[in-house]
């Protein structure tokens, strides 16, 4: 979110005079206040998320216009947005990044003609920072790591917590096989215990997670890690490697600096179809994109399909280079620092020119269920709730329909003659079966039917529908449970 905010400041003031509240005057209500009186009534446009804020410069008969920053609300519940719908002009705009943020609002709040428009603006880079390298100059960095020519290296960069779902790459590098290039995972970035605060998920000790992990699947020779790397490092990072990988199910993922950042710099990049990924990558051009879906227990991602591609890479360096050219293309086109400056120029001269008028804006059938079930204020004390909607716990339907438009394949229900595979990791105990999954840790109640067909199924590589003595509704449960996938 930083990232973020940083590159929306340095892009309006290459044009505009951009004001930031300081620090200073967010220490009370009154400060704030007095900040806004003083500075902000002659301003053109407030950019930011804060009702309160909004509620007074037009109070105090402010003309500008709002640009509603989304920041990753959309999928962890939408509060603010809900909290700021009443006092939304028709005539505002609401920013979004990605094409699930849109397809939320759009599921929320009703499109008839009152409410506030929605852009789609995906984030810049700067191409200059992250470009390719001549080849000699990739060579000596390889040797400077330790890495051969031979070497299959693959790469993540970017904060490393729970949602981020490295533990899922870990799991990926013990199926590939050892025979072949030998393959290196190099990871790049902090270590933060963050919580899944609407799921109750709360993560101690990640780093230890990870290093038992590496012990388990005898991966201690195969990944190392990196810390944090300014630009021009990070640029080195990945013009030593031959794939970036990002796994990602963070329900901020908006847009992804990094596998942008990668593409630019030549590199072929595997995401998972989650979020703003979807939008970013060119599936089979630029790289891969892996499928995504809902199930009753948590988001799930096609691990059959991730190594596969891993390992046509792998043998393919032709087809690594072919994907790469094409992927600076592609950043140079849609996401260079440039094409973003002028969308968002663009953006504020089309909301500078058309008269302030006020909205009705009013939620659909499904945001009115979700805003009651969920409401932001509590009622007795008038005070607002946490930001972030309590599931309770799994399945919870709501949930399932507002996160699965960050999916690539929605709520996925069972379809006959696909290949099929164990899709979370586990074991079963007492007729239940309990995940093994750091970021999906449920307990899912069996039927004395799916337990033999859980025993037969794999992992990896995955079991065909015709090896499997059940009824497609067993499978059907299965897969709607979250246990069973379908991979391509």
């Amino acid at each position: 979110m930083r990232t973020a905010i940083i590159h929306i400041e340095k892009a309006l003031a290459e044009k505009h005079t951009v004001l930031r509240m300081p620090v200073q005057a967010l220490s009370s209500i009154t400060e704030a206040e007095s900040w806004l009186l003083e500075y902000a009534l002659n301003v053109d446009f407030y950019l930011g998320w804060d009702t309160p804020t909004i509620q007074f410069l037009r109070a105090n008969n402010w003309g500008g216009k709002v640009i509603f920053n989304l920041l990753g609300d959309l999928p962890r519940g939408a509060a603010a947005l809900r909290e700021a719908l009443p006092h939304l002009y028709k005539t505002d705009a609401i920013w979004c990044v990605n094409s699930g943020d849109r397809q939320i609002y759009r599921m929320l709040v009703a499109q008839n003609g009152e409410q506030p428009a929605i852009v789609a603006l995906p984030y810049g880079i700067d191409c200059q920072l992250f470009a390719p390298l001549e080849a000699k100059t990739r060579k000596s960095l390889r040797r400077e790591l330790g890495l051969t020519s031979e070497d299959f290296v693959i790469v993540y960069a970017g904060r490393i917590t729970i949602e981020k779902n490295v533990h899922a790459l870990l799991e990926a590098m013990s199926y590939l096989p050892s025979s072949g290039a030998p393959v290196k995972l190099i990871i790049a970035g902090q270590i933060y215990n963050v919580a899944l605060q609407e799921l109750n998920l709360h993560e101690p000790d990640l780093a230890t997670r990870l290093q038992q992990l590496i012990q388990d699947w005898h991966l201690s020779e195969r990944v190392a890690f990196s810390p944090w790397l300014d630009s021009t490092d990070l640029n080195n990072l990945y013009n030593v490697a031959d794939v970036f990988v990002n796994l990602t199910l963070h329900h901020d993922e908006q847009f992804g600096f990094a596998q942008v950042e990668a593409m630019s710099a030549g590199l072929p990049v595997i995401g998972t179809a989650w979020g703003g990924l979807k939008d970013t990558i060119v599936d089979s051009k630029s790289g891969f994109l892996i499928d995504t879906w809902m199930s009753d227990y948590g988001v799930r991602f096609d691990m059959p399909w991730l190594v596969n591609i891993l390992q046509l890479l792998r043998k393919q360096r032709d087809l690594r280079q072919e994907l790469g050219w094409f992927a600076v293309q592609h950043v140079q086109e849609h996401f260079a620092w440039p094409v973003y400056c002028r969308r968002l120029w663009e953006c504020l001269n089309h909301l500078q020119n058309g008269a302030s008028e006020k909205s009705n804006g009013c939620y659909t059938e499904f945001g009115s269920a979700y805003h009651a079930h969920f409401p932001i204020k509590d009622e007795t004390s008038k005070k607002n709730l946490l930001l972030y909607p309590n599931y309770r716990h799994l399945p919870a339907p709501y949930y399932s329909r507002l996160v699965s438009a960050y999916t690539s394949l929605g709520c996925l229900s069972y379809q006959a003659e696909k290949a099929l595979f164990v899709a979370l990791p586990g074991k079963i105990e007492d007729k239940y079966f309990v995940s093994g999954d750091l970021l999906w840790q449920v307990k899912i109640p069996l039927e004395d039917e799916e337990i033999p067909v859980i025993q037969q199924a794999r992992r990896y590589p995955g079991i065909s529908r015709s090896e499997l003595a059940c009824s497609d509704k067993v499978i059907g449960a299965l897969v709607k449970k979250g246990i069973m996938g379908i991979s391509r």
